[in-house]
């Protein structure tokens, strides 16, 4: 299933495979939201050395704690140990593409969301029809601003904590 979120009038799109939230209950998920920590940590993984620098920036602005890398082969020997609430990955990196870093992530950490930017269109029907990947991850289109970005870390942050609260009580 791919849900196509506005908010601030900025899309948003989120891709969910294999994944069942049975009845819900309004009020429980939405005390169950507001209950939860937001995202402070982020890992950051793009090649891109211009915008490797720019995310410096903009997570410096937004106040939040960011571990940056451009080096797809790098997160993936040191991700089990770093701490971080929410990976931001570009999709198109030489040696390990951004589906299969959220692959690894499903394997270490189930619980942390995932958004990948991309400028490729044909990335939303490979991650809706990639088996196994039941993780919900949220696509932002290149190029990424400092609103773009905000507002999608907003919208992914809410969903993962639906997320979670489907997963928590699931019959």
């Amino acid at each position: 299933m791919i849900l196509k979120i506005s908010y601030n009038r900025i899309p948003c799109f989120l891709v969910m495979t294999n994944f069942d939230c049975g009845a819900l209950s309004f009020k429980d998920c939405i005390n169950y939201i507001n209950s939860k920590k937001g995202i402070e940590k982020i890992l950051i993984v793009d090649d891109d050395p211009v915008l490797v620098q720019t995310y410096e920036l903009i997570f410096e602005i937004l106040g939040y704690q960011a571990f940056i890398f451009s080096s797809p082969v790098q997160v993936l020997s040191v991700m089990e140990s770093l701490d971080f609430d929410l990976l931001i990955s570009d999709y198109d990196m030489p040696d390990v593409n951004g589906l299969e870093l959220v692959k690894k992530l499903i394997e270490i950490k189930p619980d942390v969301p995932v958004i990948i930017c991309s400028g490729a269109a044909g990335i939303y029907r490979e991650l809706s029809q990639s088996p196994g990947c039941e993780h919900p991850v949220s696509l932002l289109n290149k190029p990424v601003t400092i609103k773009k970005i905000s507002d999608s870390i907003e919208v992914t942050e809410f969903v993962s904590k639906i997320c979670a609260f489907c997963r928590e009580t699931k019959m």
